[in-house]
């Protein structure tokens, strides 16, 4: 499935299949996801902000 996938290749050793990963396309969706987490951090800031003004106007 990650051969097919691309990101490595399976390579026969005696008995053994052994995979070598191709790292490039694992860093590239790791900067991705750090991007992403970055958006869903500040969106869920401003979310927590909202209902904690919420909850300040219930104890007035």
């Amino acid at each position: 499935m990650l051969r097919h996938a691309g990101l490595g290749r399976a390579h026969r050793v005696g008995q053994e299949v052994r995979f070598e990963p191709h790292t490039r396309p694992l860093v590239a969706a790791s900067a991705w996801l750090d991007v992403l987490a970055a958006h869903w951090d500040k969106r869920l800031a401003v979310l927590a902000h909202i209902a904690e003004g919420l909850d300040e106007r219930d104890e007035v």
